[in-house]
């Protein structure tokens, strides 16, 4: 239902595309993000909101919130989405979350809005501090010792550093990143808005559909699945195109999953092998 949501959004930025902005709007755009192009950076940022409800939904049991609905209106009182964005960056944070390499834990304070507990703060603080520093080495190992202008750095290492590293090998010494879509400009922030309406689109939805699951558990392999990582992201793909998955097997490299239909089934198949693994159907 968060895909349907993103989707949702999705269409009606296509539908007002031919729109022009003011010039105080496209300011704000502007100042806002370092993409220029307006209605690609908020197809961005609906996607990486609903990764965030998604990825915070392994965590419901920790919170008062029952219900879709209201764990994400939950979520958004809290103010969580803020602060994935605004102190660890989107992407990196969902990341984090999606390959389960950190401990996440949410509590329940007073008003019953929920906060990540102090432990997950502290890992999640020296783990950005880390990828700056490491950023920051990249760029001055090339710059000094290899003697490149930081633009050809950037053109080298693009890979290596990817989009997020590189924002931060540029931040002066001791300056910590934030999301400039939760900064305010002339009175605005465009973050609080889109959170908003993407968990209300959220809400609507979820009451014009029943949620069933279907399809009969099939066993394929991936005789090329080595390790968790392999696992997870064989796990990801198919969560990712509705598919659910009972059981992953490393020893016998058996997969066990249900489809919900033979088209899903050829999407999913056709997924994973462009994450470079071999399906083999039974």
């Amino acid at each position: 239902m968060a895909r349907e949501a993103t989707l949702v959004m999705w269409r009606a930025l296509a539908a007002r595309d031919g729109v022009a902005l003011s010039d105080d709007e496209r300011a704000v755009m502007d100042a806002t993000t370092t993409d220029k192009d307006p209605v690609e950076i908020l197809r961005v940022g609906i996607d990486t909101t609903s990764r965030a409800l998604v990825q915070h939904a392994y965590l419901a049991d920790q919170t008062p919130y029952r219900g879709a609905g209201e764990f994400a209106r939950g979520l958004r009182d809290s103010g969580l989405f803020s602060v994935v964005a605004n102190t660890w960056f989107w992407g990196l944070q969902s990341s984090t979350f999606r390959r389960g390499m950190i401990p996440v834990r949410l509590v329940t304070v007073g008003d019953g809005t929920v906060r990540y507990a102090a432990e997950t703060v502290d890992v999640l603080r020296e783990m950005k501090q880390t990828a700056i520093a490491d950023a920051h080495e990249t760029l001055r190992r090339a710059t000094v010792e290899e003697g490149l202008t930081v633009e050809e750095a950037l053109r080298k290492y693009d890979v290596l550093l990817g989009e997020i590293s590189r924002q931060y090998a540029l931040l002066p010494a001791g300056e910590q990143p934030r999301c400039l879509a939760n900064m305010s400009v002339d009175g605005v922030r465009l973050l609080p808005g889109v959170v908003d309406i993407f968990v209300e689109t959220f809400v609507q939805l979820l009451e014009l559909v029943e949620i069933e699951e279907t399809g009969v558990n099939e066993v394929f392999e991936v005789p090329d699945m080595t390790c968790s990582h392999c696992t997870n992201t064989i796990t990801g793909v198919l969560e990712a195109l509705g598919v659910r998955v009972a059981g992953i097997d490393l020893d016998t490299k058996e997969v066990v999953a249900a489809f919900p239909s033979e088209e899903v089934r050829a999407q999913s198949f056709e997924a994973i092998r462009g994450r470079g693994y071999t399906v083999v159907p039974r």
